[in-house]
């Protein structure tokens, strides 16, 4: 209760009752509590600065969900799948699968106003789909910009002097742990493509404006290829 005082007084009462306001001029004297409290409340968040995201996650959000138990279910090369039982803020039990996946990286290359698109057989799509070059971290702490700069060279060939952080997405928030972090890359240079063994792609070099009309009429449906695409050209 303490906390929630502090944050209403620190959001509300403290803009209002600084030196510059006005309102401190004028009414100062009929509410020195109240500035005593914004003071104590501003000081509070100098020396812990992230306590509002604190009392917002423990008090004031009832969207969460604890883990109860967690049991692995199947383990194989890339995945993990778990069941949990999980308790919500109403106090009933729910079970949740989850896919425990390795971050990934994706890159949006752009060589003279044309981006570097890959080709690709998808199996469990059943299908060739057009993709930014993209692959999955080889450990959990792997530099995500390193891991960006080898899955372009392995897939295409290509190596860049320019990166640009774009964020991150989640590829399937609903059952899936993993994050694909998203890169621009630009002043590109052809190096030599080295694929895995067991991978097989082509790429080609598309306008961007053809890569507008191919997200719209679906031919590009891939969803981490429209998200950094989008981000980095804004189209």
């Amino acid at each position: 209760a303490i906390f929630c005082f502090l944050l209403f007084f620190h959001k509300l009462i403290y803009p209002l009752t600084c030196r510059q306001s006005i309102i401190y001029k004028i009414y100062a004297p009929k509410y020195t509590f109240c500035c005593i409290f914004s003071l104590i409340s501003y000081e509070l968040s100098q020396i812990l600065p992230n306590y509002e995201k604190i009392l917002y996650n423990h008090f004031m959000n009832d969207l969460f969900e604890k883990t109860a138990a967690s049991v692995e279910i199947y383990k194989g090369k890339i995945i993990t799948v778990k069941r949990d039982e999980v308790l919500l803020n109403n106090d009933k039990q729910v079970y949740r699968e989850v896919v425990e996946h390795l971050d990934g990286v994706a890159v949006a290359a752009e060589i003279d106003e044309k981006i570097l698109m890959v080709k690709q057989f998808r199996y469990p799509a059943k299908k060739i789909l057009y993709e930014i070059p993209a692959g999955k971290l080889d450990t959990a702490g792997e530099d995500i910009l390193l891991a960006a700069k080898r899955e372009l060279e392995e897939e295409t060939g290509y190596i860049a002097k320019k990166w640009q952080s774009l964020g991150y997405i989640w590829s399937s928030p609903g059952f899936c742990t993993e994050r694909i972090h998203l890169f621009k890359a630009s002043d590109l240079s052809y190096k030599g493509q080295h694929l895995d063994e067991d991978e097989f792609l082509d790429f080609e070099l598309i306008e961007k404006n053809k890569i507008l009309d191919m997200i719209g009429q679906n031919i590009i449906c891939d969803a981490k290829s429209v998200a950094a695409i989008m981000k980095a050209y804004k189209l």
